[in-house]
């Protein structure tokens, strides 16, 4: 989990239009953590997930879900598209079996 919100992190500071937004990037990848970390916490409790689906997996998919969660109030989410493809493509550079996400 760590690993992928530290790429998150780097993506968010390489984007200019992060800069002038009403959440600061560090809020931004912060509450994803957090919402990922939540998530990662119920797939304890599954106990065929915990069997049948690899750590990192669960990880990579509690941070695109937590990447896609809505900004109170608004229809925006916590991330935009473009930093999650930017996201994605340094997931994919890992390698792993990561290398086949769209």
């Amino acid at each position: 989990l760590f690993r992928f919100v530290k790429i998150l992190s780097l993506s968010l500071n390489d984007d200019p239009q992060s800069i002038n937004t009403d959440v600061d990037s560090a809020g931004k990848g912060w509450s994803v953590f957090e919402v990922a970390r939540y998530q990662i916490e119920l797939a304890v409790y599954s106990p065929e997930l915990c069997q049948k689906v690899l750590p990192s997996k669960v990880a990579l998919a509690a941070i695109m879900n937590a990447m896609d969660s809505k900004i109170v109030r608004t229809k925006r989410t916590i991330i935009p598209s473009h930093i999650r493809q930017s996201f994605l493509k340094h997931v994919k550079c890992l390698g792993g079996g990561f290398s086949q996400l769209n």
